[in-house]
């Protein structure tokens, strides 16, 4: 005869690993970092950030029990038509997630977060959610209350990922922002990461760069950003680097 109790207790000291996966920049590894500070279940295991868009990262999952949560950036929708690459890449994470956690909420409107609410509720309605408020997690949250098994998260991608450097001196930032912008809507180049600080000719102090599948933005950097002013780099796939670096230096 089984004992209830005694199963109950066995998975409960089962450790559970946690997966964080999420398009690039979508603050997978500020989730990360968060969860050594939230104390979630009595199931303590191991945690990880898994990028699928870059090679032999896949192999931190092993056969064991993990959780996969999918980050998803709420700031900007997808756009129909230029985002295709996008969001068949956020499905195919998606399929594999046991929960989603929204991130970056207080950067985007009501507006935003309902259009992220119903795309989700639309394709996957099964999947719960979290809303990751201030960078954490709220205390009493105790985790996405499942078990699931997973091996190794499956994305097919768009081609190979590329990756540019540039060290700049001082840039017109708006010059730069508008190239970019254009490359990726006018010649469908897939720009799916922008990371540097710059010294610019719009303002005094040093300036932080931030691309993501969907949004480019810029804001004042501050003193503990990982790059040293006078460096950008460009990632994604389908890129020509003689164009980005013909746009990169024009804006010199």
């Amino acid at each position: 005869m089984f004992d209830a109790v005694a199963i109950v207790k066995s998975l409960s000291l089962t450790p559970l690993n946690i997966a964080i996966v999420g398009l690039p920049g979508a603050g997978k590894s500020r989730v990360l970092a968060s969860l050594s500070q939230h104390s979630l279940t009595t199931r303590p295991g191991q945690s990880c950030e898994i990028n699928v868009f870059l090679p032999d990262l896949d192999s931190a999952m092993t056969a064991q029990i993990w959780q996969v949560w999918c980050v998803v950036d709420v700031r900007k929708p997808l756009l129909t038509g230029r985002d295709v690459y996008v969001e068949q890449a956020l499905h195919d994470l998606l399929r594999q997630a046991h929960g989603v956690v929204l991130t970056f909420l207080e950067q985007a409107d009501l507006t935003q977060q309902a259009w992220w609410n119903h795309w989700l509720k639309h394709h996957y309605p099964h999947l719960p959610v979290v809303r990751w408020l201030n960078q954490q997690f709220t205390p009493q949250w105790p985790g996405f209350e499942l078990d699931a098994v997973n091996s190794v998260i499956n994305v097919p991608l768009p081609g190979a990922w590329q990756r540019f450097e540039f060290d700049l001196g001082r840039v017109c930032l708006d010059h730069l922002l508008m190239g970019l912008d254009a490359s990726k809507s006018n010649l469908d180049m897939a720009i799916w990461r922008v990371h540097g600080v710059l010294n610019t000719l719009e303002y005094q102090n040093a300036v932080a760069v931030e691309g993501t599948p969907t949004l480019l933005q810029s804001f004042a950097a501050e003193a503990n950003l990982a790059y040293a002013p006078g460096q950008l780099v460009i990632e994604g796939f389908h890129l020509d680097q003689a164009w980005l670096t013909q746009i990169v230096m024009a804006a010199t």
